[in-house]
């Protein structure tokens, strides 16, 4: 397997000790962020923008509402700190308000099919980079 340094970076920063034949899978997965999967089945997303790594302990078949929505929040914090994007100026850009903006990054409220849409379009990527999936 063929790792990169900055992946191989990233997983000593979850696992010190890591051998490559550890590592099952260590791919990125956008600018950003490096999918890591260990051959003892742990599967993690390492953050490079902000150095933090987080423990994906779902499927798709396991996932529940509190997990989507937890999903689609970080996702959607990221993509805002990373392009320097206020809530405001994203709830100006699609027709929204503030406080709705926030309830999304708080994990409080899910939008629709149709404001997903334009939260996407707005930032410049598709709609499932907003939400759970499987690498």
């Amino acid at each position: 397997m063929q790792i990169d340094s900055i992946c191989w970076g990233c997983v000593l920063s979850i696992k010190p000790s890591a051998r490559i034949e550890d590592i099952v899978k260590c791919d990125w997965i956008n600018p950003f962020d490096v999918y890591i999967e260990f051959t003892n089945g742990e599967k993690y997303i390492y953050d490079t923008y902000n150095t933090c790594f987080r423990f994906i302990s779902y499927t798709k078949e396991t996932i529940t509402d509190e997990q989507w929505k937890k999903e689609f929040r970080d996702k959607l914090y990221n993509y805002l700190k990373r392009n320097g994007i206020s809530q405001e100026e994203l709830a100006k850009g699609i027709g929204t308000s503030q406080q709705m903006i926030s309830r999304y990054i708080s994990g409080d409220a899910m939008p629709g099919i149709f404001m997903l849409h334009k939260i996407a379009k707005f930032l410049g990527c598709d709609d499932k980079d907003l939400l759970y999936e499987e690498y």
